[in-house]
């Protein structure tokens, strides 16, 4: 049959067609792990929970403001350094008790099997710890310039305080703390 051929033909030059199934609704598609996205609240807690010599200290002298509370490594860190802070630390084990949500426990537990390849913990917490705090530091110093500039002829008490802010945080970003630890 010649048209058969020709339709046979035309699909041979067009190429091969993939097969598209749709799912009939959203619960029958399958679910995409979400993808771990590097960040230094994932890099602080990888440490202290692979290294927990380090996480008093680090609990001492790291301001949870510094520490990007609306991500899930930045809300479980907290956690961590709290329990580190108030002498509630009884270990990894015993984590997933303390963790009130299941996507919480989860980080956890996917951190606790990372096998972290690192020779010097101490001097890799402190370069999250610097990074931390030039992000926390560069992110409000820019919020004092926009209010400062928001009404730059009032020169009142509240410029001066942002002033006051302004250079808190310029020094700690020249000095940021670190680690003492010596031993891991």
């Amino acid at each position: 049959d010649e048209a058969a051929t020709v339709s046979d033909y035309n699909q041979f030059l067009r190429g091969p067609q993939k097969a598209v199934h749709k799912p009939v609704n959203e619960e029958d598609a399958p679910k995409k792990a979400p993808k771990a996205i590097h960040s230094v609240e994932r890099d602080l807690l990888i440490l202290i929970l692979h290294f927990p010599t380090i996480g008093l200290e680090t609990s001492q002298i790291v301001n949870a403001e510094w520490i990007d509370a609306n991500r899930t490594e930045g809300k479980l860190l907290n956690h961590i350094l709290n329990e580190f802070l108030h002498d509630m630390w009884n270990g990894p084990e015993s984590l997933n008790e303390s963790l009130d949500s299941v996507e919480l426990q989860t980080l956890a537990a996917n951190m606790l099997f990372e096998t972290p390849d690192i020779e010097n913990p101490v001097r890799v917490a402190n370069e999250a710890i610097r990074t931390l705090v030039y992000k926390h530091a560069d992110k409000k110093i820019k919020q004092i310039k926009l209010e400062m500039g928001r009404n730059p002829e009032n020169f009142n008490d509240e410029v001066v305080a942002l002033l006051k802010e302004s250079s808190a945080l310029q020094k700690i970003k020249a000095n940021p703390p670190q680690l003492v630890t010596s031993t891991v």
